[in-house]
Formats: C-alpha cells, sequence, structure tokens
C-alpha cells in the first residue's frame, strides 16, 4: 500500500506543476513559489526511491571508478594503507572493487607486497573499507580485513555498512 500512495503523491505533484502556468490571475511570483515547494517535496521523494541517493553535503551522486595512476585513487588506497599501518613501498593493493561517489567510496581488495627480485606477491589480506573525505582528506570509516578482523566479524562490518548506507542515503552502486 505504501508504493501505491506514493505513486499518487509523485501523480499530484507532477500534475500540479503542469498546470501552475495556466492558472488565471495568479502573479507570477506566487506561482513561482507554489512551483519551488513542489519541486522541493519532489526532491525530499527522490529520497525514498531506488538506490541512487544523493548522500548528505555531496553534490553528485554518479559514482565512477579512479583509474590507476590518477591521484584521487592514490589517495582513497593512502588512507586504506594507512588504516592498516602498511608501508606504501613495499605494500600495494590488487583492486577487486573502487568506487567513488561524492564524498564517500567504497574499497574491497588483497594487499599485494614487493619481494627481494622487485617482483609483487598476493598476500592473504583481504580489506574491505567504506572511506569518507573530510576536508580534503580521505579517511576510512568502517574496516573489515581476514586475517585480522577477529573481534569485528564481518557480519558485524556488513551492518555496520548497511547502516551508514541507509543513514547517509549512499548510492547502491557504489558497492559491488
Amino acid at each position: 500500500m505504501p508504493g501505491v500512495l506514493r505513486f499518487w503523491r509523485v501523480f499530484g505533484m507532477v500534475v500540479g506543476l503542469l498546470v501552475l502556468p495556466f492558472q488565471a490571475g495568479a502573479d507570477d511570483d506566487a506561482v513561482l513559489g507554489r512551483a519551488g515547494a513542489l519541486l522541493w517535496e519532489m526532491s525530499e521523494l527522490h529520497h525514498e526511491f531506488g538506490d541512487r541517493h544523493i548522500a548528505r553535503g555531496d553534490k553528485a551522486a554518479a559514482s565512477h571508478t579512479p583509474p590507476p595512476g590518477a591521484p584521487e585513487r592514490t589517495a582513497l588506497l593512502a588512507a586504506v594503507r594507512s588504516a592498516l599501518r602498511l608501508d606504501r613501498r613495499v605494500s600495494r593493493f590488487n583492486v577487486f572493487h573502487l568506487r567513488r561517489a561524492g564524498n564517500w567510496a567504497y574499497f574491497e581488495g588483497n594487499e599485494v607486497i614487493a619481494l627481494e627480485d622487485h617482483s609483487w606477491q598476493e598476500t592473504d589480506l583481504t580489506v574491505k573499507a567504506l572511506l569518507v573525505r573530510r576536508g580534503s582528506a580521505w579517511r576510512v570509516e568502517v574496516l573489515w580485513t581476514l586475517p585480522g578482523s577477529d573481534r569485528f566479524a564481518l557480519a558485524a562490518f556488513e551492518q555496520r555498512l548497511a547502516t551508514l548506507r541507509h543513514t547517509h542515503h549512499l548510492p547502491g552502486d557504489l558497492f559491488p
């Protein structure tokens, strides 16, 4: 039933916007005020539909994957490395998933380390992290690793992630 009510609310607002220009005797300021109020209500309804939400305080919700070598990607991976206290000279990541939307980013990957012969070897360190940008710096908001998160089970990580997704209206395509 809630879906039907939402439909009629949206339908009523769309019809209201369409008839505003044809209101006889209405001055322009009043019509524009009503149109603005209807558009505001429609933007609030947007947050009730689908998994593409605009995170509070973010100007854009479109998610993207920063390309290898891009400063944005380097900063995100450096924040994860810092949270894990890994040396960036000998530790890299095999990135399975990295997407950013506004001030939020989500990462999944495995650590890769430098060997003495200058080749790289993937380790058994698996990492999942939700990052947030505060000012110009990225920091890890919630982190899970295997091995290493004996006290913070994957189920607890996923529950915390679900809470943050809901609280901050994070877009669904940010996650795998």
